[in-house]
This record gives structure tokens, sequence and C-alpha cells, in this order.
């Protein structure tokens, strides 16, 4: 107990988990910032817009398997123009062959490369699905190579790092900058694809105004996405509030999924606040104070200015990572406020959260938990954790695991999955009234 005392306190007071534009999870990846460029807000909407190229793992080869191959490589009297050749013919990195794929570096001798994924503990973390991440070097060459099997539903980011140096994948065409570092992007062929819909569909508006708070002493641009026809004086619409609101507004492209789905009739129009933290560390950490900001202040003046929510089944709650923690936290001292929450690639220690739902009552309400199962296998942890608890108490848990990693790229890809769930539930919740 006086561990868990001593780390929450350090965290309150260093804000570990404040520094948002540097890292999503709970540790702050400095050894990683401090050697990766940082970029601006527009570059990284940029990467966005590039990441919708979808597929980039190509399969057409003359061999049937990355082994065979690999043994033709070896033959080979120039492997450097053979790898190079291959690379060229598909494209680029990382080569598919059905259920495996390669990836491929040039190294120095008895100095092998490593493929590294998440990056949220100290920055050069490897997920599960690359093992140690160390490559193989190819004969006596100067190319190594991991072969790792993703399913073909599979989306990550990735570097590799020689030595101190940690650097993008050169082979590989298709990058993205996700938290103000640039990274190499896989993505499987049967990916999911944000909804498309043509480009005269009706779009909502968006709405910003400044609210300041007695409770919080401070004041922060709460912004909103009112849905296309929306009416100031007619029946009050489902609202959804997102946590880290100016990454899921900018980067996810969230009012372009909402318009679209609205447009194809799959979700009833809605409203969306997108809330920033001010100290992310201390108000996505269980914070007393943040809950009574939210409740008696954020939602009373959207109610007020808005034809919005107006009782639990038209209030939800949405969040990745420490955010996650933060809606479900909102969601289990609030039950009555709210009645869906959706808490993706959660985030929850070292704060007691489990355990404090374990020893709790029945909480009201539809949990929707994502899990990324190409996280670090703590965070994978805590998700399954998470849910295994919420069987339990919760009225309702649905619980997911997505082939991504701890990206806002990944999670992009999965808000229709979270708004189609929510408008599903209402759905049923309505055809049980009497």
């Amino acid at each position: 107990m006086r561990f868990l005392f001593v780390a929450v306190f350090l965290m309150l007071i260093f804000g570990v988990f404040s520094a948002f534009g540097e890292t999503y999870g709970r540790k702050a990846g400095n050894n990683f910032i401090s050697i990766l460029p940082k970029v601006s807000i527009l570059e990284s909407i940029k990467s966005a817009s590039d990441d919708r190229k979808l597929g980039n793992c190509s399969s057409n080869s003359t061999f049937k398997t990355v082994s065979d191959w690999l043994k033709s490589i070896e033959k080979s009297k120039d492997i450097d123009s053979a790898i190079r050749k291959e690379i060229k013919m598909r494209g680029g990195t990382p080569l598919c062959w059905k259920d495996e794929v390669i990836f491929l570096a040039i190294g120095e001798k008895n100095k092998s490369p490593q493929i590294v994924g998440d990056f949220n503990d100290g920055g050069f973390a490897v997920s599960e699905l690359f093992g140690n991440g160390k490559m193989q070097q190819i004969g006596v060459s100067q190319w190594f190579a991991l072969v790792v099997k993703p399913p073909k539903d599979a989306r990550f980011e990735y570097l590799i790092k020689r030595g101190n140096k940690i650097e993008t994948d050169s082979f590989n065409p298709v990058k993205v900058t996700t938290f103000g570092t640039i990274r190499s992007v896989f993505t499987g062929e049967s990916f999911r694809k944000i909804p498309q819909s043509s480009q005269n569909i009706r779009k909502g508006s968006l709405k910003s105004f400044n609210l300041a708070s007695k409770i919080r002493n401070n004041e922060r641009t709460i912004k909103v996405y009112l849905p296309p026809n929306y009416d100031p004086k007619g029946v009050k619409l489902p609202t959804l509030y997102v946590k880290d609101g100016t990454r899921f507004l900018e980067e996810a492209e969230l009012p372009l999924i909402l318009d679209t789905l609205i447009a194809q009739k799959r979700l009833s129009p809605i409203i969306v606040i997108f809330v920033d933290p001010i100290n992310r560390g201390l108000e996505y950490g269980t914070y007393g104070n943040y809950r009574r900001f939210a409740i008696e202040e954020l939602i009373p003046e959207i109610e007020r200015r808005f034809s919005s929510g107006g009782s639990p089944q038209k209030r939800a709650l949405f969040g990745a990572s420490r955010g996650g923690l933060a809606v479900v936290d909102l969601m289990r001292n609030h039950p009555d406020t709210f009645g869906f929450v959706a808490a993706m690639s959660p985030a929850l220690k070292p704060l007691p959260v489990v355990d404090e739902i374990t020893t709790s009552s029945k909480i009201s309400g539809v949990f929707l938990v994502l899990t990324s199962n190409y996280d670090t296998p703590d965070l994978i942890h805590e998700g399954k954790e998470l849910s295994s608890v919420l069987k339990n108490r919760a009225d309702k848990l649905i619980s997911v695991e997505m082939p991504i990693d701890h990206s806002v790229y990944g999670w992009k890809k999965w808000m229709d999955f979270v708004l189609l769930t929510w408008n599903q539930e209402m759905i049923l919740k309505n055809k049980r009234k009497p």
C-alpha cells in the first residue's frame, strides 16, 4: 500500500501522464522522444490522410513461401541486388506471403537490427507479435530479416533499432506521424476501412466555446460537433463526450466518420463533445474534482447551450489509453448520469481502479472495452483484467480485441464500431421500453 500511495503522489506532482503530445500511455518514453523528430499538428493530419492507403503488404511473388524466397536469396551471387529487386517489385517492405510477413533491414555483422513496436514503456518496447524483435542475418550479407505471422486484418506501427539509433523503415513508403513522431506502418490486406461516402454528403457543423471552471480553477475550450439538420429547438439528441478531444477531432477525423455514417443512415444523428485535459496526469487519474467538473459544470453547460442528452440513455463516454481510465472512472462513480462507456486500449495502472470495481456494487449501463492486441503486454493485460472484473459488475459488458497497436490511427479505424455499437444499444434500450 505504501508503494501505491508513493506512486500516485509522484504521478500527481510530476505530471508523468500530462505530456500527451509525447506519449499516450503510462510512461513518457523520453529516450524515444529525444531521438525522433517532432512534427506539427498539420503534418499529423496529412499523415492521417496518407494512412488511408490500406494494404501496403503485397503478396505477389514468384515464390510460394518466405522460406523458398530466402533459400533462393542465399544461393544468389549478388544477395543485395536480389533483395532490392524483390522490394522494388513489391513496392516496398515488408514483404508478404499468405500468412507470413518478412521485415528487412541493413545492418552490421554481429549487430542485429531490432524491430520495435509499441512505444509506451520507455520508448523501446517490443510488441508480443515481434518476439524479442531481433532480426537474423541473411547468409553473409549486410541484410537482416524477421519473419512474423500477423492476421490479415492487423495494423501496427514500427521502427527499426540499431544500437542506440532508432529509425523508420527506409524501404517502407507508408509512414505516419503519431504523437509527434514519424513511424513506419504495416497494414494487412483485410484491415478495417474507414466508412466511405461521396464528397457531396451533408456535413455537420463545429462550434466551440470557453468554459471556466470554478471547481478546477481553470478554463478550457470545448468543441462541439452538431449533426446535419441539427435543430436547437428539436428533440434532445444523444451526446457522446470524447476525452483527448482534439486528437480525435483532428487526427482521427471523427467528424468525417460521423457525417458518413449519418449520411448512410447507419447512425442516428448525435452530438459529440470534444474535451481536452488541462493537466492530463491529474484529470485522467481518478481525480474527484475532475469528476465534479464533468458532472456539475460541463454537462449542465452543454445541455443549456444545445438540445443535448437529458437522460443517462442519451449520454455516453469515450476515451483511449489514459482517457479510457478517465471514462471508466466517471461511469463507475456516476452510473446515474451515463448509459454507455467505451474504453479503448485502457491504461489503468498504477491506480487501483480494477480493485475498486471488484469491491463495488453492480454498475448500471453498458461497458465497451476494446483491447489492442499489439499493445505492450502490460496494457493488454490491463484491458483484459478490466473486462474480467466488469463481467460480474456491469449491467452489460461488450469486450473486443482489436488487431492494432497503441496509436490514434489504429483507433481511428475502430471509431465506427464504437459509434454503431452505442447506436445499437440505444435501439435495444428503446425496444425494451413498455
